[in-house]
């Protein structure tokens, strides 16, 4: 069961399920943050539910070719 709260090093985590779709937190940010994987991007996209929002509205102005430049909200 999920509850709210603080996770601390050395705290034990529990995987309480796995999405069949296997795509994984890595994958997502190398997709919206480095290198733009269009086959990769479309697949994330069939899988609305599994990325927040802005990240979904990204994805989707990267394919209408209205993404901005990320440099600097990458690098700070």
């Amino acid at each position: 069961m999920l509850k709210p709260g603080h996770v601390g090093a050395g705290d034990a985590l529990v995987l309480a399920r796995r999405p069949l779709h296997g795509i994984t937190a890595a994958e997502a940010h190398r997709v919206v943050n480095i290198d733009r994987d269009v086959e990769a991007a479309q697949r994330l996209l069939r899988h609305a539910d599994f990325l927040p929002e802005s990240w979904m509205r990204l994805l989707r102005r990267c394919f209408d070719g209205r993404l901005e430049d990320q440099v600097a909200r990458l690098q700070g």
